[in-house]
């Protein structure tokens, strides 16, 4: 053997044996550990209809969300207005379906690189994730750090995860979406009444003379005593479509003085009325005026009077800026 061959020879060694010994001490534990493949929560994949308050922590803020008796969701931080049952369903159902794929390090040093330092670290970018039962027993607590989108397990993506307390964090299969915006938990539907289903519209503006929209036999809507645009109108009856919030806060005891107003007219004889408060929030109203509209005017009040709304620009544009347009201003 040459003294060129054996020197190179040795090189390479050396070389395989350092990348053997770094890779030992550092790299990931293999899919062959201990634990690999349960279920990331078990409590809550046993029984996930029994969480009734969900905790969420980051180092910007907490917020939290619970269960009423009759079965709805609220939080608290937002004085108790309704959450998304169908947001909560879908978290607790991914949650419940999570599975541990490969542990990962115990290195505290490390939990930055992944996402699962404590939320009360310097610059931490967790997410702390409680959910109770309604005798407070834990069914899952967690740190969640970065997703990974590629097939993780039997998933198509994946998220590291860490119990508080413990060492080792895991990548799990699947994941979840645990936005710390309260205002992509809320229920932002307030009502969905189509232009079709207006049979008139009472304009009161601020500063202007009043006047009605009405809908014609042939379909066609016409303002009482106003040459207005035919687009205009149409516009302003599906201003009740689809509505939704921007944000919302308790409506309160103060009097606040009410600014313009719309009142809406369905074919069943309910009536929606819309207010514009001189605060710049808006506030909802419903009468019947026929017993067929009696039951849905009863449950819009229960639902709606206690809050005032604030609307997108493009919805409050359909109803108030449709308005100021159509009575000249």
């Amino acid at each position: 053997m040459s003294p060129r061959f054996f020197t190179a020879l040795l090189a390479a060694t050396v070389v395989a044996v350092a990348a053997a010994a770094w890779s030992v001490l550092h790299g990931p534990v293999t899919a062959t550990a201990v634990g690999t493949g349960e279920v990331a929560f078990p409590l809550l994949a046993a029984s996930p209809d029994t969480v009734r308050r969900i905790e969420l922590r980051t180092t910007e803020g907490a917020m939290s969300f619970e269960r009423t008796e009759t079965g709805d969701w609220v939080t608290p931080e937002k004085h108790r207005y309704p959450v998304s049952s169908r947001r909560i369903r879908e978290v607790l159902t991914e949650l419940a379906d999570m599975r541990l794929v490969e542990p990962k390090t115990g290195m505290a040093e490390r939990y930055p690189l992944i996402g699962v330092e404590p939320v009360d670290a310097t610059d931490a970018n967790s997410v702390e994730l409680r959910l109770e039962d309604a005798a407070g027993g834990v069914l899952a607590h967690a740190l969640f750090g970065v997703r990974v989108w590629h097939r993780t397990g039997d998933a198509r993506h994946g998220i590291f995860l860490r119990e508080p307390g413990a060492d080792r964090a895991w990548l799990a299969s699947g994941g979840t979406d645990l936005s710390y915006d309260i205002q992509d938990w809320l229920d932002r539907a307030i009502i969905d009444v189509g232009a079709d289903g207006i049979t008139a519209i009472t304009v009161r503006p601020e500063a202007a003379d009043g006047f009605v929209v009405s809908r014609a036999p042939d379909g066609s809507l016409a303002a009482d005593g106003h040459e207005v645009d035919p687009d205009l109108l149409r516009r302003l009856a599906s201003g009740l479509a689809r509505l939704s919030l921007a944000d919302v806060a308790p409506r309160g005891e103060e009097a606040v003085a009410a600014g313009a107003s719309l009142a809406y007219t369905t074919a069943n004889g309910l009536v929606i009325e819309v207010t514009e408060r001189r605060d710049g929030w808006l506030t909802f109203q419903a009468t019947a005026t026929g017993p067929d509209a009696r039951q849905r005017a009863d449950a819009l009040n229960d639902r709606l009077a206690p809050w005032r709304y604030r609307l997108a620009d493009w919805q409050y544009e359909k109803l108030f800026g449709a308005a100021q347009k159509a009575a000249g201003g």
